[in-house]
């Protein structure tokens, strides 16, 4: 089977007219290799005309002020419409934001996240937007669940035998296993490790 790597493999994310305070969220996930884009709010219908190319997309604006409401629940009506193409949004809006509105955006699947959070802990506020990525495998590389012989054997420098685990998921770009405790500190942030033999559905990689 020919499959289109653009369509299969990747994700667009739009950010729509965000305010200065977001870019350190957009410089961030650019760095982790996500495709992301800034568009002018002049062009976000014009975006709806484009999104139908890809498969994925993700688009988040922003709620400045409460007199903005009514305008971005019927951009959100407009985005439902779109059929040939997964996607899912997101908005960062005003702070103190009442319960009864954020509902009205939550009953259309739209997350919320307030200005404010990003002040005071944007690390935390990135890690849920990965989160919300990666729980729908919106990843530049896709990862899969590992299923029946799925392995990883790591060659320590000074051990006989190398450590085994087994995998957790794996892409096209990385893998994720669990370590036994008493091998840990041979994990840490900057080790590397010279050769890493996968044995997966019983071939060796």
């Amino acid at each position: 089977m020919n499959l289109d790597k653009n369509k299969v493999f990747s994700v667009q994310i739009f950010f729509i007219n965000p305010i200065d305070l977001i870019s350190v969220v957009i410089n961030t996930l650019i760095g982790m290799e996500f495709e992301s884009y800034i568009i002018n709010d002049d062009d976000k219908d014009a975006l709806l005309n484009i999104l139908p190319e890809n498969i994925r997309n993700v688009i988040f604006f922003c709620i400045r002020s409460k007199a903005e409401i009514e305008h971005w629940l019927k951009y959100v009506e407009k985005i439902h419409q779109i059929t040939k193409s997964h996607i899912l949004a997101g908005a960062f809006a005003y702070d103190n934001m009442d319960r009864e509105t954020k509902n009205l955006f939550l009953s259309q699947n739209i997350s919320i996240i307030e200005f404010e959070s990003i002040k005071k802990n944007p690390v935390h506020v990135l890690r849920e937007i990965l989160t919300y990525f990666e729980a729908k495998g919106k990843r530049t590389y896709i990862r899969t669940k590992a299923y029946g012989i799925a392995e990883a054997y790591f060659y320590i420098k000074g051990k006989e035998n190398p450590v085994y685990s087994k995998l957790n998921d794996i892409s096209a770009y990385a893998f994720s296993c669990k370590i036994e405790n008493e091998y840990r500190y041979n994990f840490t942030v900057g080790n590397f490790f010279g050769e890493v033999l996968f044995v997966l559905g019983g071939i060796r990689i």
